[in-house]
């Protein structure tokens, strides 16, 4: 297992056992998360950060292992047209199953993922 793999796997679990005081999900869990609010969790970028700015922010990781820079290196809306409505379904879908946050790797990492699931169970505010 990579160590990309091995943090969403962590990040996973603790999102799903409800640990609190970790760097990885919220110490107040089942509190609402907003679409505007800074995400209380996760490495950098994603804490600190909204849905909506990641949305429109450049990634860290190239979303297809091996792909040049040049090509994955930019603003997200370069090649997506992410927008509230989207990201709702993508969120939705991870609330609704779980181990899909760990089906494919996120180029902001599996925290993104968590935070749009905690966003969708906060009922997309």
């Amino acid at each position: 297992m990579n160590r990309r793999s091995a943090f969403l796997l962590s990040a996973l679990s603790a999102a799903l056992c409800g640990l609190a005081g970790t760097h990885l999900v919220s110490a107040a869990d089942d509190e609402p998360l907003k679409f505007t609010q800074p995400i209380p969790f996760g490495p950098y970028p994603v804490n600190g950060n909204t849905i909506e700015q990641l949305a429109h922010g450049t990634p860290m990781f190239a979303p297809i292992e091996g792909l040049d820079e040049k090509l994955w290196k930019k603003n997200c809306t370069t090649c997506h047209k992410w927008d509230q409505q989207q990201l709702c379904e993508q969120g939705a879908g991870y609330a609704k199953n779980p181990a899909n946050v760990l089906r494919t790797q996120h180029p902001f990492g599996g925290a993104y993922k968590l935070a749009l699931m905690q966003w969708a169970k906060s009922g997309y505010q």
